[in-house]
């Protein structure tokens, strides 16, 4: 007898949606989508996670496809196979269908009035194992107003309850376009206002892919580094020039990159560049200068402790071992971005920062191979109008000083029109081509006044002199006048 075999069918949302790779609980990232929440978290098997108004344990999603949709049942995870939303459609009055001759400005409700259920009875509903749709429903059905309402005001209810009583979540796997609407909404200014489309046309134009050598200026968290390993890959190196002894880049820890792709990503100290526009033989000490971690120092030979147990030495033997590991990670690193960086040869620069990207762009643009294209954004138009005014002198082409702006719209049936709040402008971008290797300038912050710039002594001569030459050219005109 033959077996039937049954198959599982997908809708459309779930597979545009599911990824295929597996949710696993192996301390990865992932981001958390509910209808009012996008955040990323670290999932970790036993662990409660936070999204919102709903808490649950990751365990029941282990083995599941990313992009899965999960319903939170008493803390617990039960996965919907069908992504079908619970639609303001579903609770629409079926009387209303004449728009003509309903409104509502006979509408009134004050302090709850119109609402016969109370916020104790919605709780009881709760603990009774009642969730979402069913909540919805019968808030729905206790509603003295919802069937007088028109059909977009139906919808916009239903749509707002829906929010304050929904249980579901979607995990899906951190991406670039997700990591940056969400660092974006949460707080603007530590992402410098970088939106996600204008994150997106600094990966275009700077043509980062795999196996690129790419520099990256980030005072993003680690936004765009994350962005740039991900399009480059396990072929390729991305050099992240960083002011300061430490390097920031938490955001890298959310794309959950493997260790062969880690170890594509290396970091410089902008203060070292000068060592690699004027190179010369570093010495060992000044290799160990850089390397050297900006942590306290610890000094094992002004331990005061008068009992030096077994068990406190081997753990400090640990820590020493430790940190020896992380100083010497530290200085290969510091020596193949400085190989790579000496060597002229990088394809593409990216840069955002705080503070004016003028002389980081000095110090940088010479490392750039011919013909390789340079890309920098700031929130304000002021410092790239000096960049693009040098960069232009050095004979780069393609100068395109841009400012990137969107209009958000609803689109809905009958109801199509702009977004009455939102952040329509983002911030400026400015990109080139190089033409040719352009000499090395000075290093990138130099604390030795200019030898062009006048000294006070020197101004007060030229002031004398100055006043010696107007004397002399007012007694030769009275000698003229007199002549005559």
């Amino acid at each position: 007898m033959a077996m039937k075999m049954e198959t599982k069918v997908l809708s459309p949302v779930e597979k545009s949606n599911v990824n295929p790779n597996l949710i696993s609980s192996e301390g990865q990232f992932v981001v958390l989508k509910t209808e009012k929440v996008l955040k990323v978290m670290k999932a970790d098997k036993g662990k409660v996670l936070d999204a919102g108004n709903l808490k649950f344990k990751i365990d029941n999603a282990v083995g599941c496809p990313y992009g899965s949709k999960f319903l939170v049942e008493k803390q617990k995870l039960v996965r919907q196979y069908f992504h079908k939303t619970e639609t303001a459609a579903a609770f629409v009055s079926k009387a209303s269908t004449d728009e003509s001759v309903q409104d509502n400005r006979l509408l009134t409700s004050k302090d709850g009035a119109s609402q016969n259920l109370s916020s104790t009875d919605i709780e009881v509903m709760k603990a009774e194992g009642k969730i979402g749709t069913a909540i919805i429903g019968e808030v729905i059905k206790n509603s003295a107003t919802f069937k007088q309402k028109t059909v977009f005001s139906q919808e916009k209810y239903v749509k707002a309850k829906s929010k304050k009583y929904s249980v579901s979540v979607i995990i899906y796997k951190p991406t670039t376009r997700l990591l940056a609407e969400l660092y974006y909404t949460r707080g603007a200014d530590k992402v410098c206002n970088l939106r996600p489309d204008s994150l997106a046309t600094m990966l275009v134009k700077s043509n980062v892919r795999s196996g690129s050598n790419v520099m990256v200026v980030d005072a993003c968290k680690g936004l765009i580094t994350g962005a740039v390993l991900e399009r480059v890959g396990d072929v390729g190196t991305v050099v992240q020039l960083h002011a300061g002894d430490t390097v920031l880049r938490s955001v890298v820890d959310n794309y959950n990159f493997s260790t062969t792709t880690l170890n594509n990503l290396v970091g410089y100290p902008l203060y070292g560049m000068d060592h690699v526009n004027h190179p010369k033989q570093m010495t060992d000490a000044e290799i160990e200068a850089i390397a050297e971690e900006d942590a306290t120092k610890e000094k094992a030979s002004t331990r005061t402790d008068k009992e030096w147990t077994p068990a406190k030495k081997e753990e400090f033997d640990k820590n020493q071992a430790a940190r020896k590991l992380r100083k010497d990670n530290r200085r290969g690193g510091l020596l193949k971005s400085y190989g790579l960086l000496s060597s002229k040869n990088m394809d593409s620069l990216l840069v955002v920062c705080k503070f004016n990207p003028l002389q980081i762009l000095k110090s940088t643009l010479s490392l750039l191979a011919p013909s390789r294209p340079f890309v920098i954004f700031s929130q304000y138009k002021e410092p790239l109008l000096e960049c693009y005014t040098w960069a232009k002198s050095q004979g780069v082409i393609n100068l395109d000083l841009m400012e990137r702006w969107t209009q958000e719209y609803q689109v809905l049936p009958n109801r199509t029109h702009p977004h009455m709040m939102m952040d329509a402008c983002s911030g400026f971008i400015l990109s080139g081509t190089t033409t040719a290797r352009l000499a090395p300038t000075n290093r990138i912050t130099t604390t030795v006044a200019s030898s062009k710039r006048k000294q006070p002594s020197q101004i007060s001569d030229d002031t004398e002199q100055q006043q010696i030459k107007t004397d002399d050219e007012s007694e030769a005109k009275k000698s003229r006048t007199s002549s005559n």
